[in-house]
Order: C-alpha cells, then structure tokens, then sequence
C-alpha cells in the first residue's frame, strides 16, 4: 500500500515573444533586432492532492494451469483552486536579440485574486492474470475500471460544468517464450481520456465549457507485437516491437450544433518501431540506449477545414503535430578505477510541428549530458552531473503560437550515502 498526500502553489506571469517587425527573414536576425513581449499569461493555483494505492500479487493452481493474478485499487483526489486567465495589462518594454535578459521588469498590477475551484476524483479496480497454458506460452487477460467524477465552479459558487464518466479498459496478450533466453510477445489494450482534461474547464474559452461538458471521454487502443532478448551472457537485455497505436474517437466539432456539443467522430494513428537495449557490456561498461520510429501518422478523419492561408488547424491527411519522426537517447558508463566511473549521453529528437499548426516547425536537436562520479566507500558517493553540456539552444514544448526552449545548461552535484 502506498499513500502520497501534496501541497502545491503556482504563481506565473509570462509573456510571450516575438519579433518587432513580422516579416524579418532569418538572414536579418541580428543582436540590434527588437523583440516585444506580446500580453501576459497569468497562472495562479493551490492544489492539494491525495493519492493512494494498494494492490495484491500471488500465484495460484486453477483448473490444472499455473495463475500468476495481480490486483488493486487505487483513489485520486484533487481540491484545487486556480485562475486560469487573469491578465497584467502593465505595458511591457521591448529589448533586442542581443540583450533578451537585461534585467528590466514591470509592476505586478494584477487585481485581487478571484478563485475558481476545482474538484476531481477518481477510483480505479484493475485485476490482471497471467495463466501459463502450456510450458513456453502464457495468456494475459487484464480488465481495468474508473469512476471519475470532477467540477468547476465559478468565483461566485456557481456550477460552471461537472461531469462523471465510468469506463472499463481491457486488455490482453500473448507471451511466447522459447528458452531462458529470448521472448515473444503480442498485446492489445485500450485507453482513454476523459473531457474534463487540461482546460476543457476552464470558464470563457470559447465556450468549451458547455461543448466538453455534454462529451464523453476519448478512446484509444494500441497493439503491439515484439520480442526481449538477453545478450552477452544474460549481461545486457535488447527489445524490439512494433506498434500501431489510434485514437478512434476524437473529439471533433459538430457543424451545425457547435455551440451545444462535441462530437466523437475524428480518428487519428500513428504505427512505429521502438528499440532499447540496457546492460553491462563488459565489467566496467553499462550502455543504455532507445530509440522510436514512427514512420507513419496521420489524421484519418476530421471535421477541420483548412482556412484561406493553407494554415491553422490540422485537417485530415495531415501528420499530428508533436509526433518526430526520430526520438531516442543514448546512455554509457565506464568505470575509470573502483573508485572513479564517468558517463555521458545524448538525446535526440527530430523536426515536429505543434498541434493545430501545419506551416511551420521546429528543426530537430540534440542534447548532451555527462557524468563524473567519486565513490569514497560502498555506502557514499559524490557525483557531478552537467545536463546540456554545451549549453543548446532548441524549442521545446511546442504550441500553436509561441514555443518554451529547452532548459539551458545546469551543473548538479549530489552527494549520496546509505546507512
């Protein structure tokens, strides 16, 4: 059993940036370019969350087959208070490429806080059993169920939206295993997400409010076939798989009651490969090493129509936006003396575009990460980790009209003993 109880306060105002002059072309970008910083985004919440789980493993002998049967429950509960859309109408100085942080600042001016609260809960039952048909192969049948329940109220106690959602999640697979050394396998399971998820609750955005509220949740199911490997005696574990993963019924908007509903007609897919290999290559050597590939994505079905530009929101035949093509990362260790191991690591990601944005992307990048770590005895150590070593500048998250760069580069030294 495992209890986790949280406290939480956030309190943002950012602005997002852009060029002075929109029509600059890259060749012109200079330390004298001005940039302005457009309206603010202001974020203020407390949040207290409880979470618990309890499950319950064991092996037992029914009709003549070996029952391998894992149980539980787990409850979520989230009190919170949030304003979403408060807005600084301070004016905000502009600055030049060449002197982005130059330390000025602007009054907080922001009014006296208005909450809206927010209540979510959810209980899950899961139960899964693995029965051993036969000495190489083994059945998974797997059955999950939540009860979600949430709503939001405006500042002045009225109901804004609530909804309630009760959804079963299967699953099942197939594990064939030849020898102690290798495994096949196929599986097949479901997922959803509800309508109440990001700011489908949020009052004023575009009447989202009343459209989500009358939606049931989003399905998706992935199936997935491949096969684990140990290598090296049994030193290193490789895994390969293929899958094909779809959302089958997206919330897509319905033309002619938009205002009142949602409909769950859009589908989208994407199908892939993933590799990962993890284990020591020597006795001094660990590598550690994925990588995804997903060659093929695409919105099969929606109701988005592509505006007079050619851009805006994705249509069908489009590939989603925040799905690269390449993603993967790279990991190694080596242990110098008894005392001294030092590692380092890439990460890469490839081109994406961001959801709701088919004209323009952002380039892929790579990031580097090192290690150098001292071991005093068994018990105490001192390791120094430097993440982004040469200090990248990439987009990171991605949205429709503005980007966060990733983080720049930090230096960490932890010092860790056991006892």
């Amino acid at each position: 059993t495992r209890l986790r109880y949280g406290t939480y306060e956030r309190d943002m105002l950012a602005s997002t940036i852009g060029f002075q002059n929109s029509a600059i072309t890259l060749g012109q970008i200079n330390d004298s370019t001005v940039l302005t910083r457009y309206g603010s985004k202001g974020r203020m919440g407390e949040s207290d969350v409880l979470q618990v789980q309890s499950d319950y493993s064991n092996t037992f002998n029914w009709g003549g087959k070996k029952h391998a049967v894992l149980t539980g429950v787990d409850y979520y509960d989230d009190d919170a208070k949030r304003n979403q859309n408060y807005a600084n109408t301070t004016p905000r100085p502009t600055t030049t490429v060449g002197t982005s942080d130059n330390g000025v600042g602007v009054a907080d001016g922001r009014a006296p806080v208005q909450w809206n609260t927010f209540q979510a809960r959810n209980v899950g039952l899961y139960f899964q059993d693995t029965i051993s048909l036969t000495d190489t192969l083994k059945l998974v049948a797997g059955l999950r169920y939540d009860d979600f329940k949430a709503s939001y109220r405006n500042p002045n106690g009225s109901l804004s939206s609530d909804r309630s959602d009760s959804l079963f999640s299967p699953r099942a697979g197939l594990i064939f295993q030849p020898d102690a050394l290798s495994s096949y396998y196929l599986s097949y399971g479901t997922s959803y997400n509800t309508s109440g998820d990001t700011y489908q609750f949020s009052p004023g955005l575009s009447n989202s409010t009343a459209r989500s509220a009358n939606t049931p949740a989003e399905k998706s199911r992935n199936i997935e076939i491949g096969g684990k490997f140990e290598l090296f005696e049994r030193r290193a574990l490789l895994g390969v798989a293929a899958f094909y993963s779809e959302k089958y019924n997206e919330r897509n908007t319905d033309p002619d009651t938009a205002a009142q509903q949602e409909l769950l007609s859009g589908k989208r897919h994407a199908a892939g490969m993933e590799f990962n290999l993890a284990g020591r290559m020597t006795p001094k050597w660990e590598v550690f090493f994925n990588h995804t590939w997903i060659p093929d994505a695409k919105i099969d079905q929606s109701n988005v129509a592509r505006n007079s530009t050619g851009t805006g929101a994705q249509v069908q035949g489009d590939r989603p936006g925040l799905t690269p093509k390449h993603s993967g990362s790279f990991w190694s260790t080596y242990a110098v003396t008894s005392s001294v191991r030092v590692g380092a690591g890439l990460t890469y990601r490839g081109k994406q575009n961001p959801e709701g944005q088919r004209s323009y992307y952002a380039s892929g990048f790579s990031t580097v990460d090192a290690m150098v770590e001292y071991a005093f005895d068994e018990k105490t150590s001192l390791k120094l980790n430097v993440s982004n070593l040469f200090d990248r500048v990439y987009a990171d998250a991605l949205y429709r009209g503005f980007y966060t760069p990733g983080a720049a580069r930090s230096v960490q030294v932890t010092l860790k003993t056991r006892f």
